[in-house]
């Protein structure tokens, strides 16, 4: 069988018709360019239906979407109402609540958007926007859905505390000239949110970054009898502001009452006589008393000076033997002053003294060891004069070790502090009239571990060298 060619005529490529997405070069990427920078229109709903065309699914209900605006003072709830009013034909009442926040003098209005759409979200946003916008601006336009140009659109609102939202994700790109801030608020619940567009920025740069906020964002799910839960929480902060406030003396009244003053005039005056005689009081009992006591203490230069002229006019032959004989006295005397005070020193021991104090602790550490079960496992601390018997010892440390079979090791400065509790045990004086403890610079503390009859026998061979 044979196979027939195919030998239908074929299109050549400059036949073939143009497709849809085909561009026909520089023109058209020229043509399409103009067309996009040309829409510069201050229109709210021209703005609304450019996104309902390029948007997908617009009129989806975000999910959990939760939005509450706070509105203060009396001057703006007039045109705001009227507004709002105006918003209502074109929102769900369902999505929009109204609420009003009480306080003496100052009453705000909570207004409550929640399950709306991308464009309800836009619109809502966009309005509110604008009418704070012509409140300030110089040539206001008068309708709500028109924008003066050369305006900076921001709007204030608060979400639950634990939605998310962001202007850039990695497919797309935030959009120029629009921020978004968010911070915590006057409670836990709730966050501030504040969004702007830059200067010089029109109304579609604003509905863009809206547009991309919401859908990237991430409402908290809210629970029900939430609305009633957010009018407390603005009434009670209302209430906070409006105690603090009357708490503070403003300019316009009176700072103090002249009267009060006056009354207290006398009182200072008082105040100040007492304070004045009392500082006459101190100044008499703390001033230096003159007396008869201290001229005879001090007697006058003039009459020393004329009693050692006539004492050496009368005695001129033995003067200078006399004076060698007192001032050697007077050296003698003061070094055996000097001595005595050595001997007498508070917390001074002599060497005699270190040694007859450590060995009554031996003592003192055998009648506690012997108190004890012959195989218990203890530890006990003995001092040793550190002049003449530490370095007996150290040379005799691996012998004690041997002959105790004991562990025998020298305290240093890092733990020494061990045998604190252990000397403040011991009784030395049954065996010694030294009971004041030698300082730490003068002897060396030895720790002895093992059983009970090793340590009596460690110190009985220690106590041997101590009568060296």
């Amino acid at each position: 069988m044979s196979i027939r060619p195919n030998t239908a005529p074929t299109k050549s490529r400059a036949d073939r018709p143009a497709s849809r997405y085909q561009s026909s070069g520089a023109e058209t990427s020229r043509q399409r360019k103009t067309n996009v920078d040309s829409f510069t229109s201050q229109n709210i709903w021209e703005n609304l239906t450019r996104l309902r065309q390029h948007s997908q699914k617009p009129e989806r209900i975000i999910r959990g979407s939760y939005f509450v605006f706070l509105f203060n003072g009396e001057g703006e709830n007039s045109a705001l109402k009227t507004c709002l009013d105006d918003l209502h034909k074109h929102i769900d009442q369902h999505k929009f609540e109204f609420m009003t926040a009480q306080s003496e003098g100052n009453d705000s209005i909570i207004l409550i958007l929640k399950n709306f759409n991308l464009l309800d979200g836009c619109l809502l946003l966009s309005v509110i926007a604008n009418h704070s916008a012509q409140r300030y601006s110089s040539s206001p336009v008068g309708s709500y859905f028109v924008v003066p140009q050369n305006v900076r659109l921001s709007c204030r609102l608060f979400i639950l505390s634990k939605s998310k939202f962001t202007t850039a994700t990695r497919r797309r790109k935030g959009v120029p000239g629009f921020t978004i801030s968010c911070k915590p608020s006057f409670t836990t619940r709730l966050s501030e949110v504040r969004i702007a567009v830059q200067p010089n920025r029109n109304i579609e740069t604003f509905i863009n970054g809206v547009a991309l906020m919401l859908t990237n964002a991430r409402f908290e799910k809210h629970p029900q009898g939430i609305d009633n839960h957010i009018q407390v929480l603005f009434n009670g902060s209302a209430n906070r502001l409006k105690y603090s406030l009357l708490e503070t003396r403003f300019i316009n009244g009176d700072i103090f009452d002249p009267s009060d003053v006056v009354k207290n005039d006398e009182l200072v005056k008082q105040s100040s006589k007492i304070i004045e005689e009392y500082k006459k009081g101190l100044n008499t009992t703390n001033s230096p008393k003159s007396g008869s006591a201290n001229d005879k203490k001090s007697p006058s230069p003039t009459t020393g000076v004329n009693s050692r002229a006539t004492s050496s006019a009368t005695s001129p032959s033995t003067t200078r033997y006399k004076t060698g004989t007192q001032a050697s006295e007077g050296q003698n005397t003061t070094s055996n002053n000097h001595s005595q005070g050595n001997l007498e020193k508070p917390g001074y021991l002599t060497q005699e003294q270190i040694k007859e104090h450590c060995v009554a602790s031996i003592s003192a550490a055998k009648v506690i060891m012997q108190t004890k079960s012959s195989q218990d496992i203890l530890k006990t601390y003995i001092r040793i004069p550190k002049l003449k018997y530490t370095d007996i010892i150290l040379d005799r440390l691996k012998d004690l070790r041997g002959q105790s079979h004991c562990n025998i090791i020298v305290l240093n400065l890092n733990n020494l502090h061990e045998s604190d509790a252990w000397f403040s045990s011991l009784d030395v004086s049954k065996y010694t009239s030294v009971i004041q403890a030698p300082h730490p610079s003068t002897v060396r503390i030895l720790c002895i571990g093992g059983i009970t009859e090793y340590i009596l026998i460690a110190l009985d061979k220690i106590g041997e060298i101590m009568k060296l």
